[in-house]
């Protein structure tokens, strides 16, 4: 059994990985790479998980429908069924509600929505058993002392 996770270099990502590893569950994760976070921080999460057995990690943005379809194909192609889902992808964006422009509520929801709405509809030849939206709320709502 295979469960896709994305945003699997995050803090919540990393976790649910190790914990569904530790099951003895085949676990595809997904990240990307870009400039919003250190790079060479997700790199360090990712290296004891991609020594783990039964880990695969391919570079992908879960916004992106062409990207996540390719992983989803990858699954497919694996031999072990895609059983569930964990979308823990987002991008934290530290201001004031009110400051807060239409492109940094794109950059947030992004990950969030589009990805979440993919991760819906691509899997649907894969009965899933669970897919899990964890939410990040400090994504969206920045902690009140924020300038």
């Amino acid at each position: 059994m295979s469960v896709l996770v994305a945003g699997v270099a995050g803090f919540i990502g990393r976790h649910g990985a190790r914990a569904l590893l530790a099951r003895g569950e085949a676990v595809m994760g997904i990240d990307n790479f870009s400039a919003y976070y250190d790079p060479i921080l997700k790199f360090a999460r990712l290296k004891p998980l991609r020594e783990a057995q039964g880990f695969t990690f391919l570079e992908a943005d879960v916004a992106d429908r062409e990207q996540l379809a390719r992983v989803i194909q990858e699954i497919a192609e694996s031999g072990f069924p895609l059983i569930g889902v964990i979308h823990s992808a987002g991008v934290a964006h530290d201001a004031v509600m009110g400051n807060l422009t239409a492109e940094d509520l794109r950059r947030v929801f992004r990950p969030k929505v589009t990805g979440a709405w993919n991760l819906h509809i691509l899997p649907h030849d894969h009965p899933l058993d669970y897919l899990l939206r964890v939410p990040t709320t400090c994504s969206a709502a920045p902690p009140i002392a924020s300038p």
